[in-house]
């Protein structure tokens, strides 16, 4: 029988870690501990992310933009790269593999040189100090070899399903542009996942979202099964969509999300060494059933070797962006990759696309787009911020021209008995109220912005 003394206790210092944490989310100073039956969070703090000046707005719009693009690149110079003789998916996908491996020593020397040409020479930043923070893939939470094995194992499954799906179908598909339009049913999925797995909120603005991109996507189907021969190949997509939005949703609740780029890279190139081991058997099988078609000496190693290094380089740019861009930046680039998969493919092949495939597209892509727009807060952003952002543009104007204005005038500016400059009160009242320093605006309440207060500023209305 427990002791009263001893339920006191742990009464009384489960209240003092409830009161701590309380008092943590109100006053960042104050650390509190803890909870012997709690487990740490698997999390790196998120909040580095939000968007805290223009420089880092501009910086997120180029990211997505430049990886929208380098995606329909892909996605159209891959598919013309087609060859007779080398019909080999599962072979593609594991020769990518091993360039994957890659991924985390490129990233260690990096960083390991750049630390090493600024001379910061701090014990985190060594190359063995380095490697020990990216194999913490679980960050500080201890985890058993069984548990380590069996997910490293499910998710490497998972990671085969999506990108061989999501590539042997863009040889069979009309048009690459058809194929990234069918391809953002991930969002809707990813959000059936959410709502099952990880009992996110229910939005009516979300589901409306979903509805609509299910509808653009079965239009595209219907086209595909219409109009090509080998429709029953092209629609391999919508698995590997689904498979990819597992891969996303089992990461997040058996490894933890996490912003660490070591950990983020590491994870990567462990993931290649395991695809490797466990794909080699499924490729050498798919070989001899002549279920795909390639021969040693008929491999086109430039046409490999080129897209593999390219999607080499896109990983580490994706995981740069997974661990200092807002998510927001990441949704929109894979929604623009749609329009750029249609114009490019216009501009190298100006193949003819239907009206029909046009519509699909269109009610996908905006079915899409409502999913990442839906959110209150992301809606409010939009909106308010571009508000305050016409606001301070009257205000940099008027700054920039009162400057000018003082710049003249200084020119003809009488100089007085003792050598300086004589300026009037006036002037003078006006060069003080002018505030050189431009800073963010409030929208700490949107969860993407980060507070700041700025006084020069013009007020924002609520």
């Amino acid at each position: 029988m427990m002791k009263p003394s001893s339920s006191i206790s742990r009464t009384i210092s489960s209240s003092g870690l409830i009161v701590l944490t309380q008092l943590r989310k109100i006053v960042p100073g104050i650390s509190c501990p803890t909870a012997p039956d709690q487990e740490r969070p698997v999390e790196d703090e998120f909040e580095h992310l939000n968007v805290q000046d223009v420089k880092h707005f501009v910086i997120g719009c180029a990211y997505g933009i430049f990886t929208a693009i380098t995606n329909s690149l892909l996605y159209n110079i891959i598919k013309q790269t087609a060859r007779p003789n080398f019909d080999a998916p599962s072979f593609v996908i594991w020769f990518r593999s091993l360039f994957r491996i890659f991924a985390f020593p490129i990233y260690a020397l990096i960083r390991w040189a750049y630390c090493k040409a600024r001379r910061t020479h701090r014990p985190e930043d060594t190359l063995s100090a380095i490697v020990r923070d990216g194999g913490k893939i679980y960050g500080d939470k201890p985890v058993t070899l069984r548990k380590f094995v069996s997910d490293m194992l499910f998710l490497t499954i998972l990671s085969i399903l999506s990108q061989w799906l999501n590539y042997a179908p863009l040889f069979a598909v009309r048009g690459p542009g058809n194929m990234a339009s069918m391809a953002t049913i991930n969002l809707s999925v990813v959000f059936v996942l959410c709502i099952v797995f990880l009992k996110i909120s229910v939005m009516s603005a979300k589901l409306f979202g979903v509805a609509l991109n299910l509808s653009g996507v079965i239009i595209l189907t219907l086209v595909e099964i219409v109009s090509n021969p080998r429709w029953h190949e092209s629609l391999l997509i919508l698995p590997g969509a689904f498979f990819t939005a597992a891969f996303q949703v089992a990461f997040k609740v058996r490894i933890g999300g996490t912003t660490n780029l070591a950990r983020i890279n590491y994870f990567a190139s462990f993931l290649g060494m395991w695809m490797v081991v466990l794909m080699w058997p499924l490729v050498m099988y798919l070989r001899f059933t002549d279920i795909e078609r390639w021969e040693v000496v008929d491999i086109p190693w430039v046409v490999l070797v080129t897209p593999s290094g390219a999607v080499l380089a896109l990983v580490l740019v994706l995981n740069a962006g997974v661990a200092y861009i807002h998510p927001f930046f990441t949704s929109i680039s894979f929604l623009l990759t749609t329009p750029f998969t249609y114009g490019v493919d216009q501009i190298l092949s100006n193949r003819q696309v239907y009206d029909v495939e046009f519509a699909g597209a269109s009610v996908a892509f905006a079915g899409a787009l409502i999913l990442v727009l839906a959110d209150v807060s992301t809606r409010s952003l939009i909106r308010k911020e571009w508000n305050h952002t016409i606001k301070t543009a009257r205000f940099l104007k008027k700054a920039t021209e009162r400057r000018l204005e003082a710049k003249l005038e200084t020119k003809i500016m009488p100089i007085s008995s003792n050598g300086n400059l004589a300026l009037p009160v006036p002037h003078l009242t006006r060069l003080q109220s002018v505030d050189p320093v431009l800073e963010v605006t409030d929208l700490s309440k949107t969860g993407v912005y980060r507070r700041t207060d700025s006084s020069a500023l013009p007020s924002r209305r609520t």
